[in-house]
């Protein structure tokens, strides 16, 4: 299965582009999550592990969080379960989540 299967293509307009932005730091939606966060080590970890997820996926993050939520909660579990991470990658996954 495709990953752009599991998000509908009714959200997702960028699927297929190769090298996309998935995280536009200059935006109000990372600049508002990035900055509830106080460390500089969090912040660069929340930021890494969220391009990986939204890379995963192929959506940026604007398009993710307009999602319907029972849809992000499933993308995210999906995500866990299938890349097998270990307990504190999944803590800080769900922390990420917590934050948007």
């Amino acid at each position: 299965m495709h990953t752009c299967d599991l998000i509908s293509s009714s959200h997702l307009e960028c699927c297929g582009s190769i090298g996309m932005q998935v995280l536009d730091e200059n935006s109000e939606v990372f600049y508002n999550f990035i900055n509830t966060l106080h460390s500089d080590s969090t912040k660069e970890s929340y930021r890494f592990c969220l391009e990986k997820f939204l890379s995963h996926y192929r959506i940026d993050l604007l398009s993710f969080v307009k999602l319907p939520q029972e849809d992000i909660t499933n993308h995210i579990i999906k995500y866990l379960v299938e890349k097998k991470v270990s307990r504190q990658y999944k803590n800080l996954i769900t922390g990420c989540y917590h934050a948007l």
